[in-house]
């Protein structure tokens, strides 16, 4: 009952966050992918998402960019549900989450370190 409950929450939470994001100016406020990051090439591509090497400006070093593919919203939970997950795990084979953000388009992306 509580793992249902808490993808339950997510999952309101991400609808929740994609629609504020569309109807308002909280867009302003979130980190703008394209200011900070520069994508570079396509590294790898699954059922749910891109991930892409690009560069991160402010911190000066490589990463990989995970984008949403167009989603369902069931894509944006679980999509949410990985970053979220991961940036709690300490592991050396679990990739570090390191910024999670919306584009211009305002599809969710999130970074990570490059292995």
């Amino acid at each position: 009952m509580i793992k249902e409950d808490l993808f339950s929450k997510t999952y309101l939470d991400a609808i929740e966050v994609k629609g504020s994001i569309e109807s308002s100016d909280l867009k302003k406020e979130l980190r703008c992918l394209e200011e900070r990051y520069i994508v570079k090439s396509l590294i790898a591509e699954g059922a749910a998402k891109k991930v892409f090497l690009a560069f991160d400006k402010m911190m000066n070093r490589h990463v990989a960019l995970a984008k949403t593919k167009p989603e369902s919203h069931d894509q944006v939970n679980d999509f949410i549900n990985e970053a979220r997950l991961s940036s709690n795990l300490e592991h050396p084979y679990i990739a570090p989450v390191y910024d999670l953000g919306f584009d211009k388009d305002s599809e969710i992306f999130f970074c990570h370190e490059t292995l």
